[in-house]
């Protein structure tokens, strides 16, 4: 009598069945540049297909948000290597904290905290400037990212480059929202389809072909210029 095969253990504890499926060979390209990001892209998986968790939308959501903003570590890359400009914008909110903490009790001062003092006005308006400078600088970093990853060694055109780093960051910003419940209308299909874009953006970076590679992505990302087009 033959002996009975061993079932194989699945990867990162997948089961397989119906539902949405991690790209394998995207898993196994982060196996081989950035090992540390592969369980939160299959743990994204794993989330969304958990149909007796409440909130499997916003945990699958977290999965892919860690991923997308550990990649810029795994370069090396940090907000600290963005520009000092951009860097002021992390004293702002650290600035007005100590403004509103201060205890003033002179008659001729106002509260930062009472309702009619013009300081007060201040908030919502340096809460917009640290919200738009911290995108700024977080946008700065998804475009080192790519810039690094670009297989052709610095061949990116530099619109190209601008439209992929808005790719990342729209998907980015959609797990972002939807992980800190944020955006209660998302749907699975809507996280699944930044998830994928992320994929087919960076995956001929990681597996680099040649420069087919390039043509492929600029067609992905809708940046292709027309053959015909004059320079």
């Amino acid at each position: 009598m033959a002996a009975a095969i061993e079932p194989q253990p699945q990867p990162y504890g997948w089961e397989g069945g119906s539902g949405p499926e991690p790209r394998w060979a995207f898993v196994a390209a982060l196996e081989s540049r950035f090992p540390q990001l592969a369980p939160w892209y299959v743990s994204f998986f794993h989330a969304l297909r958990d149909s007796n968790n409440p909130d499997a939308l916003p945990q699958a959501a977290h999965s892919a948000r860690e991923m997308l903003e550990k990649l810029p570590e795994a370069l090396g890359i940090t907000s600290k290597r963005q520009t000092a400009g951009l860097n002021r914008a992390d004293n702002v909110a650290d600035a007005w904290a100590r403004v509103t903490q201060k205890a003033w009790t002179q008659a001729s001062e106002c509260s930062p905290m009472a309702d009619d003092c013009p300081v007060r006005s201040l908030a919502p308006r340096l809460a917009v400037l640290t919200e738009v400078l911290g995108d700024r600088k977080r946008k700065a970093m998804f475009r080192e990212t790519l810039a690094q990853l670009d297989p052709g060694g610095g061949s990116f055109p530099a619109n190209l480059l601008e439209s992929a780093a808005t790719q990342y960051e729209e998907a980015f910003d959609v797990f972002k929202m939807v992980a800190h419940h944020r955006m209660p209308q998302a749907t699975q299909g809507d996280v699944l389809k930044a998830l994928r874009g992320f994929e087919e953006l960076l995956l001929p970076m990681l597996e680099p072909e040649g420069d087919a590679d390039l043509v492929e992505l600029s067609a992905l990302i809708g940046e292709v210029e027309p053959s015909g087009a004059s320079s």
